[in-house]
């Protein structure tokens, strides 16, 4: 009769060596950023900043639509928010694009669409 026992299902998945967790996590939100149109993933991390601790927590920028030549409206930065904070988001929509300008050193957008 065996008596030794198995380890737990924590220490069998346990790895031996450090996991980076940094790099993980930038692989991951470089991955989702590409996916959802934001190839520049400094707008999602830089995203709380530019709007406040008021509107971060009820919006996120989903994606950019890039402006064809023929057009002159520009770049247009798609945020889904939740319906409570649209209107807020609607009022501040250029000092948000003005704050992503200075921390970015260039406009991501001429404007921003609001997703509800």
């Amino acid at each position: 009769m065996n008596t030794s026992r198995r380890p737990s299902k924590e220490r069998r998945h346990c790895s031996l060596f450090p996991i980076d967790i940094t790099a993980i996590t930038q692989q991951t939100i470089q991955h989702a950023a590409a996916q959802r149109g934001l190839e520049d993933r400094a707008i999602l991390a830089l995203w709380p900043r530019a709007t406040g601790d008021m509107l971060a927590p009820h919006t996120m920028p989903v994606r950019i639509i890039r402006s064809t030549k023929d057009t002159e409206q520009g770049d247009v930065l798609v945020v889904k928010v939740t319906p409570v904070y649209a209107t807020l988001l609607m009022h501040q929509t250029e000092m948000i694009l003005q704050r992503l300008h200075e921390m970015l050193g260039y406009r991501p957008a001429r404007r921003i669409k609001i997703q509800r």
